[in-house]
This record gives structure tokens, C-alpha cells and sequence, in this order.
């Protein structure tokens, strides 16, 4: 029975599980970096656009730009 308890104390002691080591996991390429997200965001943004306009035009003028994107309507500078 000890020498059973001792090769297994001896086992989870030499183990890398139980020294708290893991295998490095390889990192995955396919996940997109900070900058390619927003790339796509924006792009996706542009899109919503283009789209929008053609999909509610009441809410354009002849440019269509919506009333809060005219320069006229921006505030005053003091």
C-alpha cells in the first residue's frame, strides 16, 4: 500500500499538470488582429450607408446628407 501512495505522489509530483505548466497552445491565425476588425467594422459602417440612404430617403435632402451631417445646421463657433 506505500509503495502504491509513493508512486503515485511521485507521479502527480513530476507531472506538469500538477506543477501548474501546460503545453504553449498555438496560436490560431485565423482570428483577425485589432486592426483588420476594424477595417471590417467600418466597412460594414459604410455599407449600412449606402444602403440606409436608398432604404429611407425621406430623411436626406438632395445630397443625401442627413439634416445633423449639413454644415448649416452645425453651431455657431464663438
Amino acid at each position: 500500500m506505500i509503495k502504491v501512495m509513493l508512486v503515485v505522489t511521485l507521479v502527480m509530483t513530476t507531472s506538469a499538470v500538477a506543477r501548474g505548466q501546460s503545453t504553449a497552445q498555438p496560436v490560431s491565425k485565423e482570428a483577425p488582429s485589432i486592426r483588420e476588425q476594424i477595417q471590417e467594422d467600418r466597412a460594414k459602417a459604410k455599407l449600412e450607408e449606402e444602403s440606409s440612404s436608398k432604404k429611407r430617403v425621406w430623411d436626406r435632402d438632395a445630397n443625401g446628407k442627413r439634416p445633423w451631417d449639413r454644415k448649416e445646421n452645425a453651431l455657431p463657433k464663438e
